[in-house]
């Protein structure tokens, strides 16, 4: 008997607890919901939305093949060689560029079942803004894109929505090619 009174007290602790949650959540005197307010704020830390102005690449002196346009919530081209690496699963591509001081606009192209030059019809984009501004991230899983026999990567028009789950609003659309330096 003497090994279970740590297991009972615990159970009857329990039970007072849940009871006296229960009797407080019932409260409806004046201020109660004003607490409960209260309460939530200091539970659950807000995160900033992600600042709404302008979204402007800085241009850039061109480098490489690269001539990617970025219309939409954001605006502006890339001119830059992509940082790519292939493996057994994909070839992955990135890039960021200037949005202001403080914010970086990246592109990350992704090729699954990557094997040379030809055509994927399911090619994918992510863009994200990274910086002051908070984060933004728009996405498109479904990209037709084609690797020609010099390895330039051509993505056709494609709209990027808006991540599900995040406060970013707007679409972006990308097309254009890369060129993996």
């Amino acid at each position: 008997m003497k090994r279970h009174v740590p297991l009972l007290l615990t159970i009857a602790a329990m039970a007072i607890l849940s009871f006296l949650t229960f009797q407080f959540s019932r409260t409806t005197d004046e201020g109660s919901a004003d607490r409960a307010l209260l309460a939530m704020s200091v539970a659950v830390p807000t995160i900033p939305p992600p600042r709404v102005d302008a979204c402007e690449l800085a241009e850039e002196e061109p480098s490489g093949a690269s001539k990617l346009s970025v219309t939409g919530a954001c605006s502006g081209a890339i001119s830059r060689a992509f940082t790519c690496s292939a493996g057994e699963e994909a070839l992955i591509g990135s890039t960021h560029s200037p949005v202001d001081a403080e914010d970086d606009f990246v592109l990350v192209v992704m090729i699954p079942g990557f094997n040379g030059a030809r055509s994927y019809r399911k090619g994918m984009l992510f863009a994200q803004i990274a910086g002051a501004r908070g984060t933004s991230r728009w996405t498109n899983r479904a990209t037709p894109i084609t690797v020609d026999h010099t390895g330039i990567i051509h993505v056709e028009s494609s709209d990027l929505d808006a991540e599900p789950g995040t406060s970013t609003e707007g679409s972006i659309v990308i097309e254009g090619s890369l060129e993996c330096g």
